[in-house]
């Protein structure tokens, strides 16, 4: 007799829960935060307003909810980028600091001349091959 009246009492009190948790009014406006500012640290202005452009599909998003692998690959896309961190601050900022790669040496190809960072990435140089030659020349 004693275990039917606790199961009894255990059915009733889900079902309390079930019940006054649906109809309630304050959990249907209940919204979680969303992510207002996307704050680069450690990258140069241009570089950071490029990853920033890229990045702005979070802005309407969940913070509590976000995909890392998808942010993940994004700023490992930037060829800028050696090592970074991502970190939430709460309501509704995400910070991520970013540690700039070396230039280790420069390679040159037929169609250009690139830098060799430390992430092991090429990054194409915009300027001409007679500058970086005659400062080859300079350090001889």
């Amino acid at each position: 007799m004693h275990q039917r009246k606790s199961k009894k009492i255990l059915i009733y009190f889900f079902l309390f829960l079930i019940i006054g948790s649906v109809n309630n009014k304050n959990f249907t406006k209940f919204n979680f935060p969303q992510i207002d500012r996307i704050n680069i640290i450690g990258l140069e202005e241009k570089n950071s307003f490029e990853l920033n452009n890229d990045l702005n599909f979070l802005l309407i998003k969940n913070l509590f909810l976000l995909n890392k692998n998808q942010i993940n690959e994004i700023i490992d896309s930037n060829i800028f980028v050696e090592n970074f961190s991502v970190f939430k601050n709460y309501p509704s900022t995400l910070d991520i600091r970013i540690h700039k790669t070396s230039f280790l040496a420069y390679v040159q190809k037929s169609d250009g001349i690139y830098f060799l960072g430390s992430n092991k990435k090429l990054i194409h140089s915009q300027k001409k091959k007679k500058t970086y030659l005659s400062f080859l020349e300079v350090l001889k």
